[in-house]
């Protein structure tokens, strides 16, 4: 799926952290990296993502990602979260639009 930050065309890539868990990253049409979104936290239960959630970073960098990733609709916030450091981390969640994307465009290599 792509989206547009700043005047640049990014694409929404699905992947999987090494312990099966969802990763939300953007990258450039030329497969660059453009951002990571999503943060890992392996020591947090598993019952934290029913529903295709992750942990979103959205401090520095990625503040501007916030609004428009949620503008797409393939993305809800909750009002759960982890804190690690002096930073918080809101669990998000796909929608059922984001759902379908995954389904439809899989999860990148």
């Amino acid at each position: 799926m792509k989206l547009e930050i700043k005047g640049e065309e990014v694409n929404i890539v699905f992947r999987k952290y090494p312990n099966d868990r969802l990763a939300v990253a953007l990258e450039m049409n030329t497969g660059e990296p453009y951002a990571i979104f999503s943060v890992n936290f392996p020591d947090v239960s598993d019952s934290y993502f029913e529903g295709h959630g992750f942990f979103a970073k959205v401090y520095q960098e990625n503040e501007m990602l916030v609004q428009p990733l949620l503008d797409t609709g393939l993305f809800v916030t909750t009002k759960v979260g982890v804190e690690s450091g002096f930073c918080k981390y809101p669990l998000w969640k796909l929608s059922k639009a984001g759902i379908v994307a995954l389904d439809k465009y899989g999860v990148a290599a």
